[in-house]
């Protein structure tokens, strides 16, 4: 898919669109569903079928409309050639369009895909141009599932949403119609909106004028290759030149085959001179082709040979490298292994001297607070003694007090004077 803005779709282009065109009601089951319009190129008459219930005939491109739609899509680079030999039909301007009125947002359009027999979109590749005008509407795309009851619907969690506004051009191209469905759900909005389909028509439908002139076409073009080939291929073999010549045969004879099989023929059992003289040829020439296959394949074979035991040799020259590199680096690592050992060495000779003094200290420690103790007892010792000689010492104070006191005369009574 692809999507754009373009600014020459203009506001006029819409009311010119609603006004000029006669629009044919489409009516759903129970309600109107939108408005409709099938225009064609010149010489055309392919009706275009809505389902089986609806079957809108064609209308050819009036020139006003001609001139308002190349302007719509001259971004594309759209050449507008008519030409109906041209290879790449997706380079041509396209050949029909659907218009879709949709006057409110109660106007809309199921899920579906645009598979009609005119396109082939089932089948091949088919580009589809959409242009928006008018008010802004939710379209949605989803991978198709499988039918159920009846209904289309898309697997689930598959659903994209886009908001298509006026201006604005989509684009589904390649096998989309195949593999995908879309839809224009329903809304509020009051506005109106117009959307142009722009298609090409692959198989034209049965009374078209058309069909017949593809046909013809397509006979004349098949009957031209088969001399083309059949003369390259007789002037080649009678002045020798063989190389390259079954390739040219062969590719001419698949695009003549699936000429002849589009026409719904078989090549085998066609019976004109120029296939009877193509068949001919072709077995005349598949002897020696054999052959030159052979010597193609053998040199084929010898070359992919020799590209292979150049690489074995390439691949052989870098494993010696990397064994080279990879010497340097094992006297590397050896040197570096012995560094590592040496000072392993002296961390394990610095941790035994170091338990060592750690044994030593530990052993002052506990002399000292061996000594430490004994120091204290003693001191304790001491203590005890003084504090016993103490107490000695303050009972004899208080003996010799108490003597002294026993032995002081009591003093005399006062003289009492009347």
């Amino acid at each position: 898919m692809y999507m754009c803005q373009e600014k020459s779709v203009t506001q006029q282009d819409f009311l010119d669109l609603k006004s000029k065109v006669d629009w044919l009601e489409i009516h759903g089951a129970s309600a109107m569903t939108r408005k409709t319009m099938w225009l064609v190129g010149e010489g055309c008459r392919c009706p275009y079928n809505y389902g089986k219930q609806h079957q809108v005939n064609a209308m050819t491109f009036p020139d006003w409309f001609l001139v308002m739609a190349k302007r719509w899509l001259g971004c594309l680079n759209l050449n507008g050639e008519d030409d109906r030999l041209i290879q790449d039909k997706d380079a041509m301007f396209p050949d029909c369009v659907n218009l879709n009125l949709y006057e409110t947002g109660e106007h809309q359009v199921a899920w579906h895909s645009d598979d009609e027999p005119l396109f082939r979109g089932k089948f091949q590749d088919a580009r589809i141009i959409s242009v928006t005008l008018g008010a802004s509407r939710k379209f949605q795309v989803g991978l198709k599932a499988p039918r159920r009851g009846g209904i289309l619907k898309p697997e689930r969690g598959s659903v994209a949403n886009f908001n298509l506004g006026h201006g604005q051009i989509c684009t589904m191209e390649g096998l989309f119609q195949k593999h995908y469905l879309h839809q224009i759900q329903k809304g509020t909005t009051r506005q109106p909106r117009i959307n142009a389909t722009f298609r090409y028509i692959v198989e034209h439908a049965e009374g078209c004028p058309l069909r017949r002139l593809a046909l013809e076409s397509k006979r004349e073009l098949k009957h031209q290759r088969a001399h083309a080939v059949v003369e390259l291929t007789l002037s080649q073999w009678e002045k020798g030149q063989r190389k390259g010549l079954m390739a040219t045969v062969v590719k001419d004879w698949h695009k003549y085959a699936e000429v002849s099989a589009s026409n719904g023929r078989k090549v085998r059992g066609a019976g004109t001179l120029e296939e009877k003289l193509l068949l001919a040829t072709l077995r005349l020439c598949l002897h020696g082709w054999r052959g030159h296959l052979g010597v193609l394949r053998a040199r084929a074979s010898a070359k992919e040979l020799h590209e292979s035991m150049e690489m074995q040799r390439l691949n052989l020259v870098f494993v010696l490298w990397r064994l080279c590199n990879m010497e340097e680096k094992k006297e590397q690592a050896f040197g570096q292994v012995a560094e590592i050992s040496a000072i392993a060495y002296e961390l394990q000779q610095a941790q035994t001297s170091l338990l060592e003094e750690k044994i030593l200290l530990e052993g002052k420690v506990e002399k000292a607070f061996e000594a430490l103790q004994k120091e204290l007892q003693t001191k304790e010792e001491l203590a005890a003694e003084l504090r016993e000689a103490y107490s000695k010492q303050a009972m004899c104070r208080v003996c010799i007090l108490s003597t002294l006191c026993l032995r002081t005369p009591s003093p005399p009574p006062p003289n009492i004077i009347p």
